[in-house]
C-alpha cells in the first residue's frame, strides 16, 4: 500500500509535466505518466492496472532515461541509455537497457543490448 501511495503522489505531481519536453542549454528533459487496465509485456500479464512514470535527458546523439511502473507485488525500474551517431544518409545507434524488479514473486533482472541503423531518415 505504501508503494501505491508513492506511485500515486509521484503521479499527481507528474501530471502538471505529462509528456512536457524542456530544452536546457545543454540538452533537453523530457516526462511523461500513464496509466494501463492492463500491462502485458512481450504477451505476459504483469498486473491488472498499473500506474507509470518515466524521465529522458538527450544532448546530441546521447540519451539516457528511466522509466517506472506498478507490477502488483513491487515495482519495474527500467534504465536505459544509447548514442546515435549520423554518417551521412545512415544513422548508427548501440543502447542499453536494465529491467530491475523491487518485487519477490514477478521476475528477476536483466539487461540487454540493442543496436539500430537507419537509412535515409
Amino acid at each position: 500500500m505504501k508503494i501505491m501511495k508513492s506511485i500515486l503522489a509521484v503521479t499527481l505531481a507528474a501530471s502538471a509535466i505529462s509528456s512536457a519536453t524542456f530544452t536546457m542549454a545543454e540538452g533537453s528533459v523530457s516526462a511523461n505518466i500513464g496509466f494501463a487496465s492492463e500491462y502485458y509485456y512481450c504477451g505476459i500479464l504483469q498486473t491488472d492496472s498499473s500506474a507509470s512514470a518515466g524521465l529522458d535527458y538527450e544532448n546530441g546523439g546521447f540519451s539516457l532515461g528511466t522509466w517506472v511502473s506498478d507490477v502488483g507485488d513491487g515495482l519495474e525500474v527500467d534504465v536505459y541509455g544509447s548514442y546515435t551517431v549520423e554518417v551521412g544518409e545512415v544513422a548508427l545507434s548501440a543502447g542499453v537497457t536494465g529491467y530491475y524488479y523491487t518485487g519477490d514473486t514477478f521476475d528477476d533482472t536483466y539487461e540487454e543490448v540493442n543496436l539500430g541503423a537507419a537509412w535515409g531518415h
